[in-house]
């Protein structure tokens, strides 16, 4: 990160499986001693209610398999069906909102960081009347389900455990090339309404 060249990205925006992303070309983040080598890097893009972007984030993450031993943020998603990002929240100012009936988040999530998990943690909150419900799957198979009871505002948050043996499948299931797996949040209940606004995941 010792460069800070942030000119000539000849960059470009991507939507994929409900996820937008930045991709360019980059300086800033090559050790290459002279200016005659350039990274790519790939970063989540985010858009405000009222449609700006809010300030893209480079990092040495990038947007690959998430580390599952800091909190991810839920709207760094790999995958998402019938929900989308929203303001809000009380970590990075946006979440997973419209969560109802039907809708599921995905994540690639470091299968080996996922080693010594036992749950996972979701804090969301339900300004609604009814209590949904969320399935949590590693590489496909249920593992848990665990209810998102009315929390009495949709920016009051609240924490769930769901309880899982995470890192015992997350070791069982077969390896991929990147050293991931999927980890996936599906969402049922409530006859359609809308019932949680998903903040944060945190493998515990």
């Amino acid at each position: 990160f010792s460069h800070h060249i942030y000119y000539d990205r000849h960059s470009s925006f991507v939507e994929h499986l409900g996820q937008w992303y930045f991709y360019s070309n980059d300086y800033s983040h090559s050790d290459a001693p002279t200016g005659g080598f350039r990274d790519t890097v790939a970063a989540f893009v985010h858009y405000r209610d009222d449609g700006t972007i809010a300030p893209v984030e480079i990092t040495a993450a990038g947007v690959g398999p998430r580390d599952a031993r800091a909190p991810l943020p839920a709207e760094q998603y790999h995958r998402v069906d019938g929900a989308r990002t929203t303001q809000g929240g009380s970590t990075t100012g946006f979440v997973v909102g419209d969560v109802a009936d039907g809708a599921a988040v995905a994540y690639r999530v470091d299968r080996a960081s996922l080693g010594g998990s036992v749950a996972l943690n979701l804090t969301f909150a339900n300004g609604g009347e009814c209590a949904g419900a969320a399935t949590l799957a590693v590489a496909g198979t249920p593992l848990a389900t665990c209810a998102l009871a009315p929390t009495g505002a949709w920016d009051m948050y609240a924490t769930v455990a769901c309880g899982a043996a995470l890192g015992a499948a997350a070791l069982a299931a077969p390896a991929s090339a990147d050293g991931a797996v999927d980890v996936a949040v599906s969402f049922a209940g409530c006859g359609g309404a809308a019932f949680a606004k998903l903040d944060t995941l945190t493998f515990a």
